[in-house]
């Protein structure tokens, strides 16, 4: 699983619009990461301006997935007007939280979570729900910032914990060093 070089380089359409941002390094992975998924369904929680929205739209249209993107700031539509589709790209305005316990998406192939406040705390929740519940067998879900840039954000040690914690449950996770951090875990 772990094989998505085929993928590489991506296609300046899925990551031309990265330029100058947080994401710049992670969406030529995540691009190459979903090549290599084939995911039916992606779901990312955190919009915000879109870039990683942008990256995954244009994989899901490619391929044929579903995407839903969520976010509570009703202002992220806005961003992303331009590239909505009602079968390629939907964008929900609610929280993770929300979006989770109201079954409002089909289990994801693939998940991108990028959310405020990064801390250890909301980490483990998105892996209580979100991973271990509703991301499908052999499904992958990608983290950005892992590389702490302050010391408030603890995503790469709340999945270390909660990865060790799940010992034999059949996780496997890696920590990419982009600028920011991109850390994938894989559900077996």
């Amino acid at each position: 699983p772990w094989q998505f070089a085929e993928a590489w380089p991506p296609p300046a359409q899925a990551t031309s619009h990265a330029t100058g941002t947080d994401v710049l390094d992670d969406v030529p992975l995540l691009y190459a990461l979903g090549r290599a998924v084939q995911p039916a369904v992606i779901v990312e929680l955190g919009t915000r301006h879109g870039v990683s929205t942008r990256t995954l739209a244009f994989l899901a249209q490619l391929i044929g997935a579903t995407f839903y993107t969520v976010d509570p700031d009703p202002r992220c539509e806005g961003f992303i007007k331009d590239i909505l589709h009602p079968e390629h790209c939907i964008f929900l305005n609610m929280t993770g939280e929300h979006a989770f316990s109201a079954g409002v998406t089909p289990s994801p192939d693939m998940l991108f979570i990028d959310t405020d406040p990064h801390s250890r705390r909301q980490t483990i929740g998105w892996l209580n729900t979100w991973v271990r519940t509703a991301l499908a067998h052999k499904g992958v879900a990608a983290f950005h910032d892992t590389a702490p840039a302050r010391p408030e954000i603890e995503v790469a040690q709340a999945v270390r914990e909660w990865v060790i914690g799940e010992t034999g449950n059949g996780y496997i996770w890696r920590e990419i060093p982009t600028t920011y951090g991109l850390g994938v875990l894989w559900k077996k």
